[in-house]
């Protein structure tokens, strides 16, 4: 796949597809970017697998962690 049709789908989260707002997609170093400092919950038993070179959205990763809390998984 060509680096702009790789990078223009790498801007949207993979589970709902709205922006992610990636800092490094944005020329900006790790670093800066919001999930840099995030802990993820595994993904290991999600329905839908994520491929590594995309970066879920906040709004995901807020209800991720809350699924991994209340022990309930996302059927998506």
């Amino acid at each position: 796949m060509p680096l702009k049709e790789r990078d223009s789908g790498a801007k949207f989260c993979p589970l709902c597809r709205q922006a992610n707002h990636c800092a490094v997609l944005a020329g900006r170093g790790i670093e800066d970017c919001w999930c840099a400092q995030q802990t993820f919950p595994p993904l290991a038993d999600a329905v839908k697998p994520v491929d590594a070179g995309a970066c879920i959205c906040e709004a995901c990763l807020r209800r991720l962690r809350q699924e991994a809390a209340s022990g309930y998984k996302r059927l998506d």
